[in-house]
């Protein structure tokens, strides 16, 4: 007698068997899709303050039906900025992705990478690290890339007042100890507002600095009863939530009294003291020409100049031919072309006039030969 038994596969078989198929419809379903390349760039530098648009568009190859795009901050280190501020809040206002798939970065929401908050310590990380997803319409994330933004501190901030400065000149701020209201423009803008100039400790007893739009304002917070000049070698840093986003390098002096002469300025390296060499001129008495534009600082109290009186070797010399001639604007002295001057010493005595009404006077002496 034959015996027939009932041939059904065990449990575990049927189980595996299931396994594969549900394998083997996930290899079909994302072999379906393109392969997708996200081509875009890994390093990108920006200075502070400057802004980049990148069309993520683009980098996407193989993208078929079209992409969305997200941004993850999370390798980014979240350092606590202030007590209410945080590195992830700065990064979300700074770097963001539109509808269209175009990459925004506004540098001036976050901070130059590497910098230390002079108010609790806090170290922004080297760089930030923000990963950006690329997904099918129906979710699928299909391509992802790594960015490394990094933000660079601002170059040395400048001034207009020292724009007509040769090579080599001191870049000085001559103040008055008695002005409180110096103000001085800068030559770019400041590329956001809160922002601070701080000085070291020592010089932040003497010297104030305030920026305010685009003109910084200097102060003496020192005894405004000084008589001899003090001179200061200046480096603030630029501060925004306490870190560093550029810096300045200038000079100040603060002297009791106008300046207004003829000659040079010249640092004393051994004493650190601004010394002046007052100038005298020779020419032919033929020749004509402009001569020499005087010193006169603070700058900005100047109204007017004009001649005063001009003497011969130490006789009075009537100018009738109106020779000698001054830019009213300027202070430069000019000698006409002439037949009619004689070989001596010319005595020029000038007078400025200031916008705080202070006439001031110097001297001018022309060697004609």
């Amino acid at each position: 007698m034959i015996e027939t038994f009932n041939m059904r596969p065990p449990h575990f078989l049927v189980y595996g068997l299931l396994m594969l198929a549900l394998m083997s419809c996930k290899k079909d379903g994302a072999m379906a899709l393109p392969e997708i390349s996200f081509d875009l760039p890994a390093d990108i530098n920006l200075e502070y303050g400057k802004h980049d648009t990148i069309d993520l568009n683009t980098f996407i190859i193989n993208q078929g039906n079209g992409v969305n795009f997200s941004i993850d901050f999370e390798p980014t280190e979240n350092v606590q900025i202030t007590p209410q501020i945080t590195l992830h809040n700065q990064l979300e206002k700074a770097i963001f992705v539109d509808k269209s798939g175009k990459l925004f970065i506004k540098s001036e929401e976050l901070y130059p990478n590497g910098t230390t908050s002079s108010l609790n310590g806090k170290k922004i990380p080297a760089q930030y690290s923000v990963t950006m997803s690329a997904k099918s319409t129906d979710g699928k994330e299909v391509a992802q890339k790594l960015l490394s933004i990094r933000v660079l501190e601002l170059e040395d901030l400048q001034f207009k007042y020292f724009d007509d400065l040769k090579k080599g000149q001191l870049k000085i701020f001559n103040i008055l100890y008695t002005d409180t209201d110096s103000y001085f423009t800068l030559t770019k803008p400041v590329p956001s507002k809160n922002l601070i100039l701080k000085l070291n400790e020592a010089q932040a007893k003497e010297v104030g600095l305030s920026l305010q739009d685009n003109a910084l304002k200097v102060y003496w917070k020192g005894n405004p009863n000084q008589e001899n000049d003090k001179y200061m070698e200046l480096n603030p840093k630029l501060e925004k939530d306490g870190f560093a986003i550029g810096s300045a390098n200038f000079s100040v002096r603060y002297i009791p009294k106008i300046e207004f002469f003829f000659g040079d300025l010249y640092l004393d390296p051994s004493t650190k003291s601004i010394k002046k060499i007052n100038t005298s001129f020779r020419r032919s008495s033929v020749e004509g020409g402009s001569m020499v534009q005087p010193t006169f600082f603070p700058e900005k109290l100047i109204s007017s100049f004009e001649i005063s009186s001009i003497e011969k070797d130490g006789h009075v010399f009537n100018d009738s031919e109106t020779i000698f001639t001054i830019d009213k604007g300027t202070g430069m002295v000019s000698v006409k072309n002439n037949t009619s001057l004689k070989a001596g010493i010319y005595t020029l005595t000038l007078q400025a006039n200031t916008t705080n009404a202070q006439k001031v006077i110097t001297t001018l002496s022309l060697g004609l030969e």
